[in-house]
C-alpha cells in the first residue's frame, strides 16, 4: 500500500514526486507566452545581426565589449546595452518592445562571464527596487 505523501516536493493528487505547479492567472499565462514571443523575434532582428558582425573576428572568434579580450563563438552572448525590462520594474508593452527591437548601438557582444555579471547586477538592482516599493506599501 503506498504513502499518501504530502508536502512541497510531493504532488497530493498522484503522490508522485515533484513540485506541484504554480496556478498562474490567464493575464500571467499571456505575459509569459509573449514575452517569450517577442524574444525569438529579435533573434532574427536585423540590427542585432549587424552587432554581431560588428565585433566578429576571422575564425568566429568575438571580443567582448566589457573585459575586451577574445573568445570563441560558444560563449558569445548578445545583450542589450539597456536592459529590456528597466531596472525600476516592468513599465508598459510599448516600452519592452521598443527596448526589445532597438538599433543596433542598443547591442553588445559579452562573453558568458561578462553577461551573466552585467544580468546580476541588474536583477540584483530590480529586487532592490521591488523591496523598496513593498516597504512603500507597507508604510502607508
Amino acid at each position: 500500500m503506498k504513502k499518501n505523501r504530502v508536502g512541497p516536493k510531493y504532488n497530493t493528487k498522484n503522490g508522485r514526486k515533484g513540485r506541484r505547479k504554480k496556478e498562474r492567472s490567464i493575464e500571467e499565462m499571456r505575459k509569459s507566452y509573449l514575452i517569450k514571443a517577442i524574444r525569438k523575434i529579435t533573434l532574427y532582428w536585423e540590427p542585432r545581426k549587424a552587432a554581431i558582425k560588428r565585433q566578429s573576428i576571422r575564425g568566429g572568434s568575438f571580443q567582448c565589449e566589457i573585459c575586451k579580450k577574445v573568445k570563441q563563438k560558444g560563449s558569445r552572448k548578445v545583450d542589450h546595452i539597456h536592459p529590456i525590462v528597466p531596472t525600476s520594474g516592468w513599465d508598459s508593452w510599448d516600452g519592452y518592445i521598443e527596448r526589445a527591437l532597438c538599433k543596433e548601438e542598443n547591442w553588445q557582444i559579452l562573453c558568458t562571464i561578462c553577461h551573466q555579471n552585467k544580468s546580476n547586477i541588474e536583477n540584483d538592482k530590480r529586487r532592490n527596487n521591488k523591496s523598496n516599493d513593498e516597504a512603500f506599501l507597507f508604510e502607508i
